[in-house]
C-alpha cells in the first residue's frame, strides 16, 4: 500500500534485503534455495529498479515456495502446547427424537386384551420415517428396570405384581429381569439396514443409549 501511495519505502525494502540475506545464509538450506533467496535480496536492494519491481522480487512465487518449505528462522516462534478439542458439527446442533423401542411395533391382542411389546428389530423399521421428519439424533430412554423398591405396576399403579421386571440388587441373585421381548433382535440384521440418517450413530451396528438429551438434566 505504501508503494501504491508513493510513500518512501527505502527503510521497508532495506529490512527485506537484510531478512532475505540472513535466510540465505542459514546452513540448513540447500544450495538452490539459498540462490533464490540471495537473488531476491539483491532485487530488493537494486535501486535502478522501480519500487514496484523491487518489491516484486521479494514476493516472487519462487521465494514463497522456499519460505513455505522452510520458514525463515528469525520469524519462527514456538508457543506453549494447547489441548485441542475437535467435535463433529452435529455435536453443536441437531434435532433429537426420543425413541421408545417397546412402543414401536407393539401389537395388541383383542382376544386376550394384552399387548406384545416391540423390540429393537421392530423399532429399526421406524428409523427411516424418523429421518424423513428431519431428526438427526435418536436417543433412547432406559430399557432396564429399576430396583425392587419404588417400582410401579400396570397403568402406573403403586402395587407392582410379581411379573413386573426389576434389576439385579443386593437381594437378587438372578440377572436383571429386562423384558425378554425387548432383547429379541438380531444385531447382524440391524447392522445391515440402510439408514439415510440419522448421522448420529457411531456406527450402523450400535445404538445410542443416553437417557436424555444434553442440558435437560435439572440442577
Amino acid at each position: 500500500m505504501k508503494v501504491e501511495a508513493g510513500i518512501d519505502v527505502e527503510l521497508m525494502l532495506a529490512e527485506g534485503v537484510a531478512l532475505l540475506a540472513e535466510a540465505a545464509a542459514e546452513s540448513t538450506r540447500n544450495a538452490a534455495d539459498k540462490r533464490i533467496l540471495r537473488t531476491a535480496s539483491e532485487g530488493l536492494a537494486d535501486t535502478s529498479r522501480t519500487a514496484e519491481e523491487r518489491l516484486a522480487a521479494g514476493f516472487s512465487p519462487e521465494v514463497a515456495a522456499v519460505v513455505e518449505r522452510q520458514p525463515i528462522r528469525e520469524l519462527v516462534t514456538v508457543s506453549e502446547q494447547y489441548p485441542l478439542l475437535v467435535e463433529r458439527d452435529l455435536a453443536g446442533r441437531g434435532a433429537w427424537y426420543e425413541f421408545f423401542p417397546r412402543s414401536e411395533g407393539a401389537v395388541f391382542d383383542p382376544t386376550t386384551g394384552t399387548w406384545t411389546s416391540g423390540n429393537f428389530t421392530t423399532a429399526a423399521k421406524r428409523l427411516d420415517a424418523v429421518a424423513d421428519m428431519g431428526f438427526d439424533v435418536i436417543y433412547l430412554p432406559p430399557i432396564h428396570p429399576i430396583g425392587f423398591q419404588h417400582r410401579k405396576g400396570r397403568n402406573n399403579t403403586l402395587t407392582p405384581g410379581p411379573r413386573i421386571p426389576a434389576r439385579r440388587g443386593p437381594s437378587a441373585r438372578k440377572p436383571a429381569a429386562t423384558m425378554p421381548s425387548i432383547l429379541n433382535w438380531d444385531p447382524s440384521r440391524i447392522s445391515t439396514l440402510s439408514w439415510p440418517a440419522p448421522m448420529s450413530w457411531a456406527s450402523r451396528s450400535r445404538w445410542i443409549w443416553p437417557c436424555r438429551p444434553p442440558r435437560t438434566t435439572p440442577g
